[in-house]
């Protein structure tokens, strides 16, 4: 905290004026962080496009936004657990509407049969919010691939996933 208060170039008692706790500045940089990805899902909600094309395009937006702000995406995916109860319910609850919003995209495509039906879309939404969540790991935002290109060929595999059958475009 003292560090943060010298950044902000106030005394350590004047930054506990604007918050209560380490935990409440924590809380307050991932709901500032699910706001921001939220208009992203709300974007792809409203896109007039078959689910796996929706789907498809939140990921990379949600993607590109993960890798373009990565030290504060790092925290949501690592530091929730954390928070003390009643903050770590509530991000609980917003992380989980973007888990809701990929499965029922996904079961949409099943009932259409764009998706296999063989597939569980509860475990492999699980499985791409992890592969996800894994960039906060290796990504180098100084590498030679911009963030966009590895958005693109995360959502790709993701939907590959979904469609067994249908091979992955060219890079």
């Amino acid at each position: 905290m003292q560090e943060l208060a010298d950044t902000a170039g106030i005394d350590k008692g004047g930054l506990y004026y604007y918050l209560e706790s380490k935990d409440d500045l924590l809380f307050q940089i991932l709901d500032r962080v699910h706001d921001e990805a939220s208009a992203i899902l709300d974007e792809a909600a409203h896109i007039d496009a078959p689910p796996l094309s929706r789907l498809h395009t939140y990921l990379e937006r949600y993607i590109t936004f993960f890798l373009e702000n990565i030290d504060r995406m790092s925290l949501y995916v690592r530091e929730w657990r954390h928070l003390d109860p009643p903050h770590r319910t509530r991000i609980v609850e917003q992380r989980r509407i973007y888990e809701d919003f990929a499965v029922e995209l996904i079961r949409e495509a099943q009932q259409r049969g764009e998706a296999s039906k063989d597939i569980d879309a509860r475990y492999a939404t699980f499985f791409i919010v992890g592969a996800i969540s894994s960039l906060a790991e290796w990504y180098d935002p100084h590498g030679q691939e911009p963030a966009g290109a590895i958005a693109r060929r995360y959502a790709d595999h993701a939907l590959a996933i979904l469609t067994p059958a249908s091979p992955l475009p060219p890079a």
